[in-house]
């Protein structure tokens, strides 16, 4: 395991390595987990902290494919949005009646 990742590390921890003692999924330090041989869908709710995503064989094997998708969910994204595009349409409306105003003046004067 490298401990200080830089251009060239300068530490090292070496582990000899081996079989795991229990299952992967045997363990209790997983946030969420799913298992099986086909297509799986995980859907957890998020908490606060760092994460990362673990694949592996359920008895800890080499020769993992996978095709790995991950998205999420924001309910109030959509109101954002319809706020934002709210607020634009009336800087245009307002920028469109300053410039009409402003040209008339010119022609007046």
């Amino acid at each position: 395991m490298v401990t200080d990742l830089a251009e060239h590390p300068k530490e090292y921890t070496l582990h000899s390595g081996g079989p795991p003692s229990a299952a992967p999924a045997a363990q209790r330090f997983w946030a969420a987990s799913t298992q099986g041989a086909s297509q799986q869908t995980l859907t957890w709710d998020v908490r606060e902290g760092s994460w990362q995503v673990v694949v592996m064989n359920a008895d800890g094997s080499r020769a993992v494919d996978v095709d790995l998708a991950i998205g999420a969910r924001f309910s109030g994204l959509i109101w954002l949005g319809v706020g934002l595009l709210s607020v634009a349409a009336l800087l245009l409306a307002i920028g469109g009646v300053l410039i009409y105003f402003g040209a008339r003046m010119r022609r007046t004067t």
